[in-house]
């Protein structure tokens, strides 16, 4: 019973070892290396000495209790005695004994005595009656003198007897009284050590209680300033946390700006490339403007020059039919030769003739060479102006999708902050309903708590309050996040309207300055019909013929280009009320999208509503709480509970950390995988739009070589036909010259010298004036071919530039995803590592205090046991003394 008494008061209130043998693990958060790590550990160590000692000063408080109530029973056990002194005193006062000089123990002894001799006396009577009754009165008389003398003996005897026994109880009483005297003694002596020792013990006990309570609120104060730090470190981790979060968060956004920027840079060098694109194309239709202006020039001057080789020719037959007449006259001289020149002249005449005739036909299968190609260019003209509607379209329906898909994105940011913040309610949710439940717990261990619960409450509380902020906090922060991203989306989607607007507006300018070609066209057309009209007057019938076909066919191709306009017309209207359409309905989405926010805007404030309305119910609670946490009182165990509970819940935190920071690491990857592999798919499709514009431009670049050549051939083809005229033209004045030697053979004596020289010098002016006039065009037309090659090769430069800037970003790219990879995976390791460390680090230190804890639990239950076994011989001494006393 002792042993189990002193266990119990070791272990509190009744409590077992089981509460102290089994402590849970507490996970360390610090390297064995710190400094104050082991600060704190050697304060640990400290508070646990301490806590020894105080423990032994209860057990000897408790046994000097114990040694009172052993006093008690001493001193009930000496009244005892007294009374029992007293009776014995009473009983010689009654039986006349000198009360001096007797005691309890010879009252006892002569009271045996005198009732042994009554005892005999009535056997002798009963005896001698019986003798009386048998025998003689002789015999009687003998027999009583016989009695009295054996009487005065006895009674001798007894009276010598009962001296020797008085003397004896007396000898006995005295030795009583001294032993009575030592005993006294010896008590008094022990009375006054015990007071003395008791005094001591009492000043000694309060002592020991102030410097127990001094201690106490010295531990209190310390575990508050040690959970303070442990909590202010545990803060600094979340923060650390928060700060990689808010780095890695940071970088994904910096890498989502780099993918937009690099979008952006894609996308304006698109632009520029079909800037650049319909540049060219205009220059191309300035080209062809202007080799159609050159081609009606030509045409001009080849009819000027027919004009004027028909004007020589009818002054040739003026000039012959003078020299007919003279020669008529010179004939009527000499008829012979005047027929042999005649028939000279009719030869040479017919085969000019034939000549101008075989010219006109070659003009005409020109015209209609000319205008072949002039129709087929119209038609690649309006095949350019359908593929660059369809482009436009094509733009403007990849425009749509992108906006789409921007808004489908930033449809599922704004679920995902959705879900978020419902799983930030059902997490404080759950949290106020475990902190609940840990309350109601707490409540039922509240009266054997102490003080100290209070201040642990209001630290959690505390907590709790700065994890609702720093909830909150993040919360804004997404908000403005949330704001600051659908500004710029709406301002990029602003951006991409006014781009759009500006397209409209560029294209619409294209196809007026297009329109202003074509009406210049049709102006230069009908100057050109004016003309010919006015030619046609004065041709004959024949030439009227084929002028009707030519005006038939100039009919026709007005009719051509009034329906190219006309289709151009259609497609700039149908393409207006599509761009007006997909203006408006933007317009819609984003008047949807501003209600949506507004309407989510309003349940946000709603809901911190709730949150203070569910922050008010909890300062109630606190207050309740506090008010219940006064009313109790200070104890030892309690405080060993709460400290076992709050190292508990320190544990269970961490590892609910530890899990969170696991799920969070998890979730990161996830989140990150499916980044790399949303950008994985972009540079797909990066690579995918740039080798379809590579493919195009590849193409476009192609079909302008074509159409270069083309020009070429054909202004080879001019060439050639220039020099063909000038041959002819050289053959022609040596026909002339020849015409002019005969003729000044035959009309020598007619015609002066003067006027035939005259001729030739105006022959000669006008041969020379064309042959000016056909070398500017040749060299023209060289200049034109060389500037188409020139061109070629700005265009074939610049696609090598652009080829390698798209590749040298697309490597950019590349790198910094690798990078990226890179530091996420070390960090992890990092992470990891770092958890491995402190997993092994808290084993090793719960591994030593246990082993300690084992060898003071080894050196408290020796000490019980020599404790158990000193009581247990102070027992055995007790009973000893007690029955020897009986």
């Amino acid at each position: 019973m002792a042993r189990n008494e002193r266990r119990g008061l070791q272990y509190g209130n009744g409590s077992g070892p089981s509460e102290v043998s089994s402590p849970k693990k507490r996970k360390c958060s610090r390297l064995p290396q710190d400094a104050e790590y082991l600060a704190k550990k050697k304060k640990f160590d400290e508070l646990k000495s301490k806590l020894s000692k105080t423990r032994a000063e209860l057990r000897d408080i408790r046994i000097s209790k114990r040694v009172t109530s052993k006093k008690e029973l001493i001193q009930r056990q000496q009244e005892r005695l007294q009374n029992n002194v007293k009776k014995l005193i009473d009983f010689a006062k009654k039986n006349r004994i000198d009360i001096s000089n007797l005691k309890t123990q010879d009252i006892k002894e002569k009271n045996h005595v005198e009732n042994k001799q009554n005892e005999k006396n009535k056997q002798l009577k009963s005896k001698r009656n019986q003798v009386t009754d048998n025998k003689s009165v002789e015999a009687m008389r003998n027999e009583h003198d016989l009695i009295k003398q054996q009487s005065e003996k006895k009674l001798r005897d007894l009276k010598n007897h009962h001296v020797k026994v008085i003397k004896r109880i007396r000898g006995e009483i005295q030795t009583i009284k001294k032993r009575e005297e030592l005993v006294t003694s010896t008590l008094r002596s022990v009375q006054k050590k015990l007071d003395n020792h008791l005094k001591i013990k009492k000043k000694n006990y309060a002592i020991k209680i102030r410097d127990w309570n001094q201690k106490k609120n010295e531990l209190k104060q310390k575990y508050l300033t040690v959970s303070s730090e442990l909590n202010k470190k545990i803060k600094k981790c979340v923060e650390i946390e928060e700060k990689m979060k808010n780095e890695i968060d940071e970088k994904i956004k910096m890498l989502n700006r780099k993918e937009t920027h690099e979008r952006e840079k894609i996308t304006q060098r698109i632009e520029q490339l079909q800037k650049t694109y319909y540049d060219k194309e205009e220059e191309f239709q300035r080209n062809i403007l202007i080799l159609k202006q050159r081609e009606q020039k030509m045409k001009c001057d080849i009819d000027n020059k027919i004009r004027a080789l028909e004007q020589s020719e009818e002054n040739q037959e003026a000039k012959s039919r003078k020299t007919i007449q003279e020669l008529e006259n010179y004939l009527a001289q000499n008829q012979q030769e005047f027929y042999k020149n005649i028939n000279q002249l009719d030869q040479s005449l017919a085969a000019k003739k034939d000549k101008i005739r075989k010219e006109i036909k070659n003009y005409k299968e020109r015209e209609a060479e000319a205008r072949c190609e002039n129709e087929k260019k119209i038609k690649e003209f309006e095949d350019q102006l359908v593929e660059a509607a369809n482009q436009t379209k094509q733009n403007i329906e990849r425009m749509q999708q992108e906006a789409y898909e921007k808004e489908n994105e930033f449809n599922i940011k704004i679920k995902e902050l959705e879900a978020k913040e419902n799983k930030i309610k059902t997490d404080i949710e759950r949290a106020v309903l475990h902190l609940e439940k840990a309350y109601q717990d707490k409540m039922k261990t509240m009266q054997e708590s102490e003080v100290n619960v209070q201040h642990i409450l209001e630290q959690n509380m505390h907590f709790m309050q700065l994890d609702e902020i720093e909830r909150k906090i993040e919360n804004e922060r997404k908000n403005k996040v949330l704001k600051n991203d659908l500004a710029l989306a709406r301002a990029e989607h602003n951006k991409r309207i006014e781009l759009m607007k500006k397209d409209k507006t560029e294209k619409e300018q294209q196809i007026k300055i297009q329109m202003k070609r074509l009406q210049f066209m049709e102006e230069v057309t009908k100057a050109n019909i004016k003309g010919l009209d006015v030619q046609l007057a004065k041709y004959t019938d024949k030439i009227k013929i084929k002028e009707n076909c030519s005006i038939t066919l100039i009919a026709e191709r007005r009719k051509e280009i009034e329906k190219a306009i006309k289709t151009i017309t259609d497609t700039q209207k149908s393409n207006k009320k599509i761009l007006d359409e997909n203006i408006n309905k933007l317009e819609i989405k984003l008047i949807k999208l501003r209600s949506d926010m507004e309407e989510k805007c309003k349940l946000r404030e709603e809901k911190e509503r709730e949150m203070k309305i569910m922050k008010d119910i909890e300062t109630q609670k606190k207050q309740e709480l506090e008010n219940t946490v006064k009313a109790l009182e200070e104890k030892l165990t309690t405080y060993r509970i709460q400290y076992d509970e709050s190292i508990k819940t320190m544990q269970m935190q961490e590892s609910i950390k530890n899990k969170e920071v696991q799920t969070q690491i998890e979730s990161m990857r996830e989140t990150k995988a499916q980044k790399e592999e949303i950008h994985r798919r972009n540079l797909e499709a990066l690579e995918m739009l740039l080798n379809s514009h590579k493919e195009q431009f590849q193409r476009e670049v192609e079909a302008m070589q074509q159409v270069e050549t083309e020009k070429a051939r054909m202004i080879e083809n001019d060439i050639k036909y220039l020099q063909d005229t000038e041959n002819k033209c050289e053959s022609e004045h040596t026909e002339t010259d020849n015409n002019i030697t005969t003729t000044k053979q035959h009309a020598q004596t007619v015609q002066s010298r003067r006027e035939i020289e005259d001729e030739i010098r105006n022959l000669r002016k006008h041969e020379e004036k064309v042959h000016a006039e056909t070398n500017s065009d040749i060299a023209a037309l060289l200049q034109v071919k060389t500037d188409i090659r020139n061109n070629i090769a700005q265009l074939e430069q610049h696609y090598a530039e652009v080829k390698q800037a798209h590749e040298a970003d697309i490597e950019d790219l590349k790198r910094q995803e690798a990078e990226e990879k890179a530091l996420v995976a070390e960090n992890i390791k990092a992470l990891q590592d770092d958890l491995a460390l402190r997993e092994e680090e808290f084993h090793k230190a719960m591994n030593s205090l246990r082993l300690h804890e084992d060898e003071v639990r080894r050196e408290i239950e020796a000490k019980i046991n020599k404790m158990d076994e000193a009581e247990m011989s102070r027992r055995e001494q007790y009973n000893i003394l007690k029955a020897q006393t009986k």
